[in-house]
C-alpha cells in the first residue's frame, strides 16, 4: 500500500552549481563571497607611498655617498675626465639632480680653492653633455645661499667660497650673469653679488670682457644693494671694477 506522506524520506537536495545570493528582504542582493576577516579584526594596510618615500630616501643617500667617493678619488689623483665619467655612470634621476649638486657644492666648501675650481669644471663638462642645466645649478646654488647663516659656524669663508662657485659658473658658461644675480636681488645675501663680480674680475683678467657681460645682462646694480644704500667704501677700494659699475649705475646715461 501507500505510505503516508509524513513517513516518506525527503529527497536529498543536490548541491547548487550557482553561487548563493545573499541579501536582506527588499535589499540589494550580493554575489560577493563571504569575507575571511573578522569584522572586529583591524586589517593592517601597507601604504605604497611610505614604501616609495623610503626607497627614494635610500637612493638619495646612496647617490650622495657615491658622489663623496668621486670627490675623494679626485682629490687623491683622479683627473677631471675620470670624475665626469664616474658621475655619468651614477645615472642620477633628474628629480634628484639639484639636491646632489647642492651636496657636491657643500662638500667643496671645506676643500681647497683648486678643488672648488675643479668641481666647477666637472659641472661644466656635465652641462655641455646635457646632464646639468642652468636651472638645476641655480636651484642647488640658491639652496646653499639660504643655508649660509648656518654654514658660517663651520665654514667662516662660506661667502667667499660661494662667490668663487658663482664666478666660475659664469666664466664657464654654466649660467649667465643675470641668472646668477636673481637670488641676490634687492640686496639679499649682500655683499655676495659684489664678491662674485670681484672674483670674476680676478679670474677673467679681462675688464672689457666683464664690462661687456655686465652690460649685456642689463642688471641694475642699485637693485642689488640692500635698501638702496651705497656701497661700503672698503669694498669699493678692494675692486676698482665694482666702483666703475656703481658709477655707471648711478650716473646719467649721457655721462657714459
Amino acid at each position: 500500500g501507500f505510505l503516508p506522506r509524513s513517513a516518506k524520506t525527503p529527497p536529498q537536495q543536490q548541491p547548487s552549481l550557482h553561487p548563493c545570493i545573499k541579501g536582506h528582504p527588499g535589499g540589494k542582493a550580493s554575489l560577493d563571497p563571504p569575507s575571511l576577516f573578522n569584522p572586529k579584526q583591524q586589517q593592517v594596510n601597507i601604504k605604497p607611498q611610505e614604501k616609495n618615500k623610503e626607497k627614494k630616501g635610500n637612493q638619495t643617500e646612496q647617490l650622495k655617498e657615491a658622489l663623496e667617493k668621486v670627490l675623494k678619488d679626485f682629490r687623491n689623483g683622479a683627473n677631471s675626465d675620470e670624475a665626469v665619467q664616474a658621475v655619468k655612470q651614477l645615472k642620477v634621476p633628474k628629480r634628484l639632480m639639484p639636491q646632489l649638486i647642492s651636496h657636491l657644492l657643500t662638500l667643496g666648501l671645506e676643500y681647497e680653492n683648486h678643488v672648488r675650481d675643479s668641481i666647477c669644471h666637472i659641472m661644466s663638462a656635465l652641462h655641455k653633455e646635457g646632464i646639468i642645466f642652468s636651472e638645476v645649478f641655480m636651484q642647488a646654488f640658491s639652496k646653499i645661499l639660504d643655508d649660509m647663516p648656518r654654514l658660517e659656524a663651520t665654514v667662516p669663508l662660506v661667502r667667499s667660497h660661494m662667490a668663487q662657485f658663482g664666478a666660475e659658473s659664469v666664466r664657464l658658461g654654466i649660467v649667465s650673469l643675470l641668472e646668477l644675480s636673481e637670488p641676490m636681488e634687492k640686496g639679499k645675501h649682500h655683499p655676495l653679488f659684489l664678491l662674485c663680480l670681484q672674483r670674476l674680475h680676478k679670474i677673467s683678467d679681462n675688464e672689457k670682457w666683464l664690462v661687456a657681460k655686465f652690460n649685456d645682462s642689463k642688471i641694475d646694480l642699485m637693485s642689488m644693494l640692500p635698501g638702496k644704500c651705497f656701497l661700503n667704501a672698503a669694498i669699493c677700494l678692494q675692486s676698482p671694477l665694482v666702483s666703475l659699475f656703481l658709477q655707471r649705475a648711478t650716473a646719467p646715461k649721457s655721462v657714459w
